[in-house]
């Protein structure tokens, strides 16, 4: 009881904020002390295309990045596993309607970014918590190159949708961003588990806190374990994650914190400050490789605006 009361006070008081492309939760653990990670996010998987529209993201886990200079800027520990990784992202928005060239009022701008992240994860096995930093440095804009993803893909896959008011998207800016997750099991059995989540992020990005519980069922590892204690050549489970974010800031909406000239932004006051989001998927483990598919779905993050749903695919290969 008395560790289930903390784990509460926790969720009230602090956040693992609400992102789209997110891989330091413990069901996406991969025991290995060596892998890459591609994840491919899109609202065409929810027969949707607005709003959310695209995340590609690229990892590489390795004990050599620890050395990599933005690695100094992230939490290690000498005693405990620790996974250190970068990573490079893409994400893209648009409003509801793609086919309209002009500015859509009370509605959300095209925009699109491009980051470098440095990451770690430091968990501890014997009291079933872990620890994740990251630093994001980027670009939102046309420097990020989102008009040219997205016209080239509707071009060769829906010729008869391609996007027409890219002209009006976010102006470029400098992304710095930091982010601490925390995470903690509050109930752990042979085929079930259940964690608390906390954590942070703020900077010219995004700043915002959330809080989440994740459930988990199935035949998995313990993934509060690293290399060389994980035992199962094969794994499936399911799992599902409830979260509640504040917003504080979010340049995908308002724009950058350094360029004010951006063609149309929403303003503070037309953004909603309390998002609530509903993650879930299938992950599946057969010796080296990893599978997983997800859907997450998200209440309206404007005031103007509506629910949106996205899905996911991953795939990750240990070596």
């Amino acid at each position: 009881m008395k560790r289930i009361y903390w784990a509460v006070m926790l969720l009230a008081s602090t956040a693992a904020f609400g992102q789209r492309v997110e891989n330091a939760s413990s069901y996406r653990n991969i025991g290995a002390e060596r892998y890459v990670r591609l994840n491919y996010e899109n609202d065409f998987f929810a027969l949707s295309d607005e709003y959310y529209t695209q995340g590609v993201n690229l990892e590489f886990v390795a004990p050599a990045i620890a050395k990599f200079p933005l690695a100094r800027l992230l939490f290690q520990n000498d005693h405990l596993a620790t996974r250190t990784g970068i990573a490079i992202e893409h994400q893209g928005f648009t409003p509801s309607n793609i086919l309209k060239g002009e500015v859509l009022k009370n509605d959300r701008p095209y925009s699109s970014s491009l980051m470098l992240k440095t990451f770690s994860i430091v968990s501890n096995p014997y009291t079933h918590h872990r620890l994740a930093t990251q630093f994001s440095l980027g670009v939102i804009g046309p420097w990020a190159m989102g008009k040219e993803i997205q016209v080239a893909l509707h071009e060769r896959i829906n010729p008869d949708k391609v996007p027409q008011g890219w002209k009006n998207q976010i102006h470029n800016d400098i992304i710095i961003n930091y982010q601490v997750d925390y995470e903690h099991a509050l109930w752990v059995r042979r085929l079930f588990q259940v964690t608390a989540k906390g954590g942070a992020r703020a900077g010219t990005y995004s700043t915002r806190l959330s809080s989440a519980f994740t459930l988990t069922a199935g035949y998995f590892d313990n993934p509060f374990e690293f290399a060389n204690t994980q035992d199962k050549k094969f794994q499936i489970y399911l799992y599902a994650e409830p979260q509640l974010n504040l917003v504080i800031f979010d340049a995908t909406l308002q724009g950058g914190v350094f360029n004010q000239r951006s063609p149309y932004t929403l303003n503070r006051d037309e953004i909603s400050r309390l998002v609530f989001q509903q993650n879930g998927g299938l992950v599946i483990k057969i010796h080296s490789l990893v599978l997983e598919y997800s859907q997450a779905l998200i209440t309206r993050e404007f005031k103007s605006g509506t629910m949106h749903s996205w899905g996911s695919v991953r795939a990750a290969w240990s070596f």
